[in-house]
């Protein structure tokens, strides 16, 4: 039982504890661990190793761990965008977050639904349907996610069930040009088989992330589902937060998001907004964030789901938060003071930034360095906004 019933907060307090939940306050030495802390996203291509450059000392072996010692893993998981992560964690974010039923399914699914629904079939068929298929059309070979879900979308073509319409599965696709309905409802459902611990990312053609079968892949299967535990790490990187917020950042539903909450212990830190227990003493005497960092568009610590605590200016979110084209931001003391773009030229990297707060031209230097070089490329003009 924690000592604590309820905490008093403060916006410094929240975001010394989320930076040090996500190793952004002092640098780390271990990708691993790093990468462990609250599911770093790998899209674009490449977005986990810069993500993972503003935590450790050394990152540019990134993609040797995930392609060559496979200490790390990359899969379809969190809002079924791929996510880079521990070896070891594959029980909690593939597995972990497998739904639970037609109707968790379907939240996981909600682009797909339409498309179900005029070919009349049920989430949970198709995902059956294509589960079956997947492990003869991939069986030892690799495929990009477009050829993968063409050809498993013709390969279910004569398995549907009686009910369901192959009219429009054949029909064409609404979703993309030069698709047919029944291929775009796969490649909806691939990160479900993700979850299930049947498909994996491994290597790639130009950069299309190739998938593969998990077992021959990694020579072995995921393992046991971790429940819970992606929503405790969860609360250390974004807390004081709610189940509603949870179920967005994960891509699940709302009545699963709320089972996990109720299932742990959890202290009260201002109306409706939750730290685990386990967490509370640590989140009373956070340490103070210093230094500059580059992070890149969509690194973890920007998908909270609160976005107005770390940039209260409603036409700044805007700028960094958009459908699409974001920049990546700079932080300096834990607050987010700038937002860069790059652009290569050769074999040097050039940086534009726009500055609203203050930014130590030095630090920011250093630190540009190091982004330029986990991109391969050296440094070349900075321009300041």
């Amino acid at each position: 039982m924690s000592r604590w019933k309820r905490l008093n907060i403060g916006m410094a307090r929240v975001t010394a504890f989320r930076l040090a939940g996500h190793g952004l306050g002092v640098r780390g030495a271990d990708v691993v661990e790093a990468a462990g802390r609250c599911g770093v996203q790998n899209a674009p291509q490449g977005a986990a190793g810069l993500a993972l450059n503003a935590r450790v000392d050394d990152a540019t072996g990134t993609e040797a761990a995930i392609e060559r010692d496979r200490t790390l893993l990359q899969a379809f998981s969190l809002r079924a965008a791929p996510h880079v992560f521990p070896a070891a964690d594959a029980g909690v974010v593939t597995l972990g977050l497998l739904p639970d039923g037609e109707e968790e399914l379907r939240d996981y699914l909600p682009g797909a639904l339409q498309a179900l629904d005029k070919v009349r079939l049920s989430a949970t068929d198709a995902v059956e349907l294509a589960a079956a298929a997947l492990l003869e059309v991939l069986d030892g070979r690799a495929m990009t996610k477009n050829d993968l879900g063409r050809e498993l979308g013709g390969a279910l073509t004569d398995r549907l069930p009686g009910h369901a319409d192959r009219k429009a599965w054949r029909s064409a696709s609404w979703y993309a040009s030069g698709q047919f309905l029944g291929e775009s409802i796969v490649r909806f459902v691939l990160p479900v088989l993700s979850l299930k611990g049947l498909l994996w990312h491994g290597g790639r053609e130009g950069r299309s992330p190739l998938l593969r079968r998990t077992g021959q892949w990694l020579g072995r299967e995921v393992g046991r589902p971790v429940r819970g535990e992606l929503m405790r790490r969860y609360l250390r990187c974004y807390g004081p937060s709610n189940a509603e917020e949870y179920a967005e950042w994960g891509g699940i539903g709302r009545a699963r998001a709320r089972r996990e909450f109720a299932a742990e212990e959890l202290v009260e830190a201002e109306g409706g907004r939750w730290i685990h227990a386990a967490d509370a003493d640590f989140f009373a005497f956070p340490p103070r964030p210093e230094g500059v960092r580059f992070l890149p568009p969509h690194d973890p610590y920007l998908q909270t789901r609160d976005r107005g605590r770390l940039v209260s200016d409603r036409a700044w979110r805007r700028e960094i938060w958009r459908s699409s084209g974001n920049p990546g931001v700079v932080l300096s003391d834990g607050e987010i003071v700038a937002t860069w773009r790059p652009k290569s030229t050769g074999e040097r990297l050039d940086l534009t930034l726009r500055v609203r707060g203050t930014l130590p031209p030095r630090p920011a230097h250093a630190e540009a360095v190091r982004l330029a070089a986990q991109r391969g490329r050296a440094l070349g003009r900075i321009t300041w906004n």
